[in-house]
């Protein structure tokens, strides 16, 4: 289950190498979501780096579905199934940041959905890990790129 512990290691990026995150559990915005600020930053390059505040947050919440929905069945008579329903679990990690040299801050937004359709889980959970697997090492190996692509502003 998703429980993350008291630190987290964030990809190296050039210019920010070996970042680490220290975080604490605070109440979460809801009762299927898990919350963690992220209270402390090191490693090379952070040191401009803001932990989360009021006015900067730091944050990260991973919600779960607040139903889990099940695997259909066919229509007894033409065998036909339903379209097939969604569990949706989503990381949202929001960043406070000055956006002009006045000071003003606005919250950068970071999401991952993750979109398992009913059933799956079961009755294939290779694929699923196959895709998270994929899925979290190819952002953490392309940090760097992600990175430029966003702050150069072009693909």
């Amino acid at each position: 289950m998703y429980s993350p512990d008291s630190s987290t290691t964030g990809g190296t990026m050039t210019g920010f190498t070996t970042p680490a995150f220290g975080i604490v559990a605070v109440l979460a915005p809801a009762w299927n979501a898990i919350r963690r600020l992220i209270t402390s930053v090191s490693g090379t390059g952070t040191s401009g780096v803001d932990v989360a505040s009021a006015t900067k947050p730091f944050e990260s919440v991973f919600y779960t579905p607040s139903n889990i929905r099940s695997s259909p069945v066919p229509n007894p008579i033409s065998g036909k199934y339903p379209p097939i329903p969604v569990n949706q679990y989503r990381l949202v990690t929001k960043k406070g940041g000055d956006v002009n040299a006045d000071g003003v801050v606005a919250t950068m937004v970071v999401k991952t959905s993750i979109d398992v359709p009913a059933g799956m889980e079961i009755a294939d959970p290779d694929q699923v890990k196959a895709a998270l697997s994929y899925h979290i090492g190819h952002l953490s190996e392309n940090s760097v790129g992600i990175y430029e692509t966003v702050t150069a502003g072009a693909a």
